[in-house]
């Protein structure tokens, strides 16, 4: 899922197993949000990488829940309660993690990286060719002999 998709795309899970996404819409984008918000803030006791895990676990939990169309190879249609179950399940929510939410957050972050400055410092520009450390002799200075200035 490399390119961006207009519209719902299905996802192979395994055999047998199909999930159709919509794209991750910006309502999508402010739910997950809100979830990472609503787990941190609840967790101002917890330190560290606790806090991380659990706020990372509820961003791809909000993007897969909106993002879910329908499925096949589940016994219970596609509703909040069936999808409620999904996302609670750990191994379908490794592999959406995987085919959906991976993919997307990656073609989030590269839109977040700037190009290549062509006029400016830049880590990526091309060598230019060396400049000369000193300038060449060309020839010997003139010698020329100075007047004495008068008084005023």
């Amino acid at each position: 899922m490399s390119n961006y998709q207009l519209g719902p795309i299905w996802l192979d899970f395994w055999p047998g197993l199909r999930v159709q996404f919509r794209p991750v819409s910006p309502s999508a984008q402010l739910a997950s949000r809100r979830a990472v918000r609503g787990v941190l803030s609840d967790a101002e006791d917890a330190q560290g990488l606790e806090a991380y895990e659990d706020a990372a676990g509820a961003l791809e939990r909000a993007i897969v829940k909106a993002g879910i169309v329908a499925w096949e190879g589940i016994d219970a249609p596609v509703s909040p309660e069936a999808v409620d179950l999904f996302v609670q399940d750990a191994v379908l929510m490794k592999r959406a993690n995987e085919l959906y939410v991976a993919p997307y957050l990656a073609r989030d972050a590269e839109k977040n990286v700037s190009a290549v400055s062509p006029s400016g410092n830049s880590v990526g520009r091309t060598a230019a060719k060396p400049s000369a450390k000193t300038a060449p002799r060309s020839a010997r200075p003139a010698l020329t002999k100075s007047k004495p200035r008068k008084p005023k």
